[in-house]
């Protein structure tokens, strides 16, 4: 299935222009997935480069994972979906 990822203080906000731009957003669209900086209902993980950003706070309350940039590096290392809760925060 497809992963949409929201990414929290990740992205440099002279990058939320061009969020491509930014390395693990690339990295996550190399390896298919959908990337957002809303969290929203079709959100499946959400990358943070912080505890408790709103948007990972929000996440936890729906059940959603949240997890550390970590997490990504790990599925392009291993070619696959790594379990999120591995390197959750």
């Amino acid at each position: 299935s497809q992963e949409v990822l929201c990414f929290t203080r990740i992205v440099p906000l002279d990058l939320h222009a061009t969020p491509h731009r930014c390395r693990e957003w690339a990295l996550a669209v190399a390896l298919g997935a959908t990337c957002t900086l809303d969290f929203s209902a079709a959100v499946t993980v959400v990358v943070a480069g912080a505890l408790g950003t709103a948007k990972g706070l929000e996440a936890k309350k729906r059940g959603c994972p949240v997890t550390k940039v970590a997490w990504l590096e790990a599925c392009a290392a291993q070619g696959k979906r790594v379990d999120p809760g591995m390197y959750a925060w």
